[in-house]
C-alpha cells in the first residue's frame, strides 16, 4: 500500500501534493482490515477537493533557477502533475534537471503537456530516459528540437516498478548570447 494507518489508530487521512507519493489523478482503491476477532462497524467517506475531469495534468509553475520537489507511485507511471517553465524570446538555452530516488525519466514538451500515446508511452518533444536516477535535457539553437520561446511542460516518469520515487526537478534559462563564431557555425 502507498498510504497506511497503524492498527488502533483513527482511520482518517488526507492525500495531497505534500504526501509521498503525492496525490495523482486516477482511481484510488481503499482496503479496510480488521485486526481483531470481534465484528466491527465502520463508515467510509471519501472527498476529492479540486481537480478536473478533463484528463489534463495538474500544472505547477517552475520559475527560472528554482527547484520543485515531488513524488510518484511505483511505475512505470507518468506523474499527473507537470511543471511549467516560461522561456522568453531571446533566451539562449533551457536546461532541465531531474534527480530522483529511483530510475526516473524526464520529458519536455513545447506549448503542450506531456501525454501518453496510444501505445502507452509518454509523448514529448525531448526526453532523457536512461536507467539512472538523474536525467537532464538542454535545449538551445543547435539542439533537436531547437529552443523556442513559449511555455515548456516538464513531465516526470517513475520507471521503477517496485518503489515510490521522490524527486527534485529544476529549470534554468540561459540568456547569454552565443559567441559570433558559434552563431556563424549554425
Amino acid at each position: 500500500a502507498e498510504q497506511t494507518t497503524s492498527p488502533g489508530a483513527e482511520l482518517t487521512g488526507t492525500i495531497t501534493l505534500d504526501s509521498t507519493p503525492e496525490l495523482q489523478a486516477g482511481v484510488y482503491y481503499l482496503a479496510i482490515g480488521n485486526t481483531t476477532t470481534a465484528q466491527v462497524r465502520y463508515q467510509v467517506r471519501l472527498t476529492a477537493v479540486g481537480g478536473s475531469s478533463d484528463g489534463q495534468p495538474r500544472l505547477t509553475r517552475l520559475p527560472n533557477n528554482t527547484t520543485a520537489p515531488g513524488s510518484i507511485p511505483a511505475g512505470p507511471f507518468l506523474g499527473s502533475r507537470q511543471f511549467l517553465v516560461e522561456v522568453p524570446a531571446g533566451a539562449q538555452s533551457l536546461t532541465v534537471n531531474l534527480d530522483g530516488t529511483t530510475d526516473v525519466d524526464l520529458y519536455v514538451n513545447h506549448n503542450r503537456a506531456v501525454s501518453i500515446n496510444s501505445q502507452g508511452f509518454p509523448e514529448a518533444d525531448a526526453l532523457s530516459d536512461s536507467a539512472l536516477s538523474r536525467e537532464s535535457i538542454t535545449l538551445n539553437a543547435r539542439s533537436i528540437p531547437p529552443l523556442r520561446a513559449g511555455v515548456y511542460a516538464i513531465g516526470v516518469l517513475n520507471f521503477d516498478d517496485r518503489n515510490i520515487t521522490r524527486f527534485n526537478v529544476s529549470a534554468s534559462i540561459g540568456n547569454t548570447p552565443l559567441p559570433a563564431a558559434q552563431i556563424s557555425a549554425l
